[in-house]
């Protein structure tokens, strides 16, 4: 229910200073759409779509399927953001469907934040959910997503309180040309005998 789910969405957040957002995606078939239609809020009547940030919204046509935003937190996004249909975006696409497949939580490359597009990047991390958590066509119900901002999670590294020249990178193994999040502003020298790697393990992805 959206109370259980609020429930559960604010006590994430409040916890976990690098979550900057939760949303619920049901999936819905085509045959499903009108009953789902009633539980968005009035202000937004049906489905909706948005190829990239620079279009407008409209009316989603008919399609097989859909993922629309049902639930978000923090609240204040709900209104802005329900019925979309993240499905109608190419980003991303494959690797919902990899998640889908396999029941396997996948990460995202760096996105620009479409709400707040001057903020450092996010990355969004896909929960597939199941009926019972048996993994099955027949059996799924949508994505838990979770936008992660990679720079404030740097911030909190407790190295970064105690070493006040000490330079940190994260770095998405494969996009290496684009890093996640950076301490401070001096560059990372390349040889360097105090320069380490470590690789951190994120679902169905590698940052550096």
């Amino acid at each position: 229910t959206r109370q259980d789910y609020g429930h559960f969405s604010d006590q994430l957040l409040a916890n976990k200073r690098e979550l900057d957002a939760i949303i619920w995606v049901p999936y819905v078939p085509k045959a499903e759409r009108a009953a789902f239609e009633l539980q968005l809020p009035p202000e937004r009547l049906h489905i909706v779509e948005q190829a990239d940030a620079s279009k407008p919204l409209h009316i989603s046509p008919e399609h097989p399927e859909y993922f629309p935003i049902l639930y978000v937190a923090p609240r204040a996004l709900q209104s802005k953001l329900a019925g979309l249909d993240i499905n109608a975006r190419p980003s991303n696409h494959a690797l919902r469907q990899l998640a889908r497949e396999t029941g396997q939580r996948q990460t995202s490359a760096p996105i620009v934040d479409l709400q707040s597009p001057t903020q450092p990047e996010l990355v969004a991390i896909y929960q597939p959910i199941y009926l019972n958590q048996v993994i099955s066509p027949q059996t799924f119900r949508g994505y838990l997503v979770l936008f992660l901002r990679p720079q404030v999670l740097l911030s909190q590294h407790p190295a970064l309180r105690t070493h006040n020249r000490l330079v940190m990178r994260l770095t998405d193994k494969p996009t290496a040309d684009r890093p996640l999040a950076t301490s401070g502003k001096a560059e990372l020298p390349q040889n360097s005998a105090y320069l380490y790697q470590h690789t951190i393990h994120m679902p169905g992805r590698e940052w550096l």
